[in-house]
């Protein structure tokens, strides 16, 4: 069955990813919260995180959509609240995500403006200091890595299926070879029998005034 065009399987894979994804930001975030003993994350906090994650359950149906929208929640978050731990995480997903997609320009595009906001957005709008050099440039292979490996997952999978429809269509001509080889040992068969029907028919004709015996056995 499916739903929107989309296998159910797909949708539920997809809701308890986002569940997984919601669990493990709310979590990691106020696990970081209580160990520094700040204030704890207030409700807008949580609210943020979790519709966040709760987009990526529209993840394959809307790709650039939730790409944007987990993007937005994020950033939107950080900007209410300084307990960071693994609220990337959603984005991450939605990253890999329009990479498998084939949604590249997309997901490069949003990596690179994320990029720049994150470490210099605070700087201009507060005026606080730059980062550090090295932590931008780590920052910056950490993110080409993310999408190094975004594009081998892509062109693995579809090798993967492009070694799956090789198969079946060689299972589809091995088929119809087979079929055809049937056809043509059924066709010999007929023709020979017809061959001597034809014969004994023949002799029939030939033998049924002088030898009407002869002719009713070779009938």
């Amino acid at each position: 069955r499916a739903v929107l065009g989309q296998p159910v399987g797909q949708w539920v894979d997809d809701l308890l990813l986002a569940l997984a994804v919601a669990l493990a930001e709310i979590g990691a975030a106020s696990a970081l919260a209580a160990h520094r003993q700040h204030r704890p994350i207030d409700a807008a906090g949580y609210a943020l995180l979790a519709g966040g994650s709760a987009v990526l359950a529209l993840r394959r149906r809307y790709v650039v959509p939730v790409l944007a929208a987990t993007y937005v929640l994020t950033f939107a978050y950080l900007a209410v609240e300084r307990h960071v731990g693994a609220v990337w995480l959603a984005v991450i997903v939605a990253v890999a995500t329009a990479v498998a997609a084939g949604k590249r320009a997309a997901a490069i595009g949003f990596v690179a403006a994320g990029y720049v906001g994150f470490l210099w957005g605070p700087a201009l709008l507060t005026g606080r200091h730059a980062p550090p050099a090295v932590f931008a440039v780590s920052l910056g292979c950490g993110l080409a890595l993310l999408l190094g490996i975004a594009e081998l997952a892509r062109l693995r999978a579809q090798r993967a299926i492009a070694l799956a429809e090789g198969r079946e269509q060689e299972a589809l001509r091995r088929a119809g070879e087979e079929r055809l080889r049937m056809a043509r040992e059924l066709h010999d068969v007929v023709a020979h029998n017809i061959a001597v029907i034809n014969v004994q028919a023949g002799t029939a004709l030939h033998l049924m005034d002088r030898e009407p015996e002869r002719a009713r056995s070779a009938l």
